[in-house]
């Protein structure tokens, strides 16, 4: 057995993409065991860093990486898609390559199926037709969320039979092991890029708030940062500026369990960024999501669903939204040890469906190529 994995984000520069990378391998590897599992990689080192059980396929510049890579497909048994929010218009050169990897091999007869995937916005029509292409085929297609995701693929022709809603994949490596006693901090990070649609005026907003509710309660800023590409770090260090107890923000190079332990040292998150909310729900830990996009509003929203009231957003355009952020980090401070058991639970669950979904995968694999008996 060969698979090939396709992902979102070749350099493991982004800490949530390597977790579900992370997560797609182990879950690949529980059902078949002695596969061999090759993953496209721009940085080998950085793979083994964060992946385990993986071959780096193929070496690229160590810059972001967009362009689509000859690979010779037909020594495939499987091509999977692994988790990311890129089926989106948000960023159109990375929902092509996915998607038009998944249906060079369709088209070659070789089985597919997509997991952990945050789908929307998706409004361009061109990416609404590579889409519905690439998951026509798919085995299973397994959503981060029941929002949005399931409503665009029904409006594309997808098969309902093979959407499944499991939550993210990176909540079941984020579960392996236990925490232990709330820590005392407070967990931020805040990213600087065009598509998050904030700038100056929302890095302020969510400043003053964080600020003013670690010092009423006399504990640090507990940087985290997701993200490695110039966006995570300077966009934390300005709304942590001036605060008086600061924790480190780590190494760039730190693998993704360095962000989810980080979360130990918490007892909420304030985050613009999706992937820390997910590590910190998935650990016992409230969140409180700060979108300023549609992009983000579907991830968040997405994500609540799924999670409860230990995860609450704040829209950073509104008006008031300062004021709301110190509020809701109030409400979540008080309620954090009677959310903590619901939130474990919730993220059991949705590890418990994606183990299920791998399952089936195997099944629907072993059921297309396994020859019919023959008759008489």
């Amino acid at each position: 057995m060969r698979i090939l994995v396709e992902h979102g984000e070749h350099q493991h520069r982004n800490r949530g993409d390597s977790a579900m990378l992370d997560a797609a391998v182990l879950g690949l590897r529980s059902q078949w065991p002695d596969a061999r599992i090759d993953v496209l990689t721009g940085d080998a080192d950085a793979l083994c860093r964060n992946v385990a059980g993986a071959t780096p396929l193929v070496s690229l510049p160590r810059r972001r990486f967009r362009r689509q890579t000859a690979i010779d497909l037909a020594s495939y048994d499987l091509v999977l898609a692994a988790g990311g929010g890129y089926l989106t218009d948000v960023d159109p050169d990375q929902a092509r390559r996915v998607t038009r990897r998944l249906i060079d091999a369709a088209d070659r007869g070789i089985p597919t199926a997509m997991v952990s995937q945050g789908i929307g916005p998706l409004d361009d029509r061109d990416l609404q037709r590579l889409v519905a292409e690439a998951c026509g085929p798919a085995l299973v297609i397994g959503l981060r969320e029941g929002v949005n995701g399931p409503r665009i693929l029904a409006s594309l022709g997808v098969p309902a039979d093979r959407i499944t809603v499991t939550g993210d994949d990176a909540i079941a490596v984020a579960m392996t092991h236990p925490p232990g006693e709330f820590g005392g901090g407070i967990g931020v990070n805040h990213r600087l890029a065009s598509y998050m649609r904030a700038g100056e005026t929302e890095a302020e907003t969510i400043g003053d708030a964080v600020r003013a509710v670690a010092a009423a309660h006399g504990v640090p800023l507990v940087p985290i940062p997701i993200s490695e590409w110039d966006d995570d770090r300077q966009g934390t260090e300005r709304i942590t500026r001036g605060c008086a107890l600061l924790a480190h923000p780590g190494h760039p190079n730190e693998p993704y369990r360095w962000a989810v332990d980080q979360t130990d040292a918490t007892r909420i998150v304030a985050t613009s960024t999706y992937h820390l909310a997910v590590f910190a729900l998935s650990r016992g830990v409230p969140a409180l999501c700060l979108p300023s996009s549609a992009y983000y509003r579907y991830k968040f929203n997405g994500l609540a669903a799924l999670f409860g009231d230990g995860c609450r957003i704040v829209e950073l355009d509104r008006g008031d939204a300062g004021a709301r952020i110190a509020t809701t980090l109030e409400a979540l401070w008080d309620a954090a040890p009677d959310l903590r058991d619901p939130l474990r639970a919730a993220a059991r669950a949705q590890a418990d469906r994606c183990a299920s979904l791998y399952r089936t995968l195997h099944d629907r694999h072993a059921a297309r190529t396994t020859p019919a008996s023959p008759v008489g």
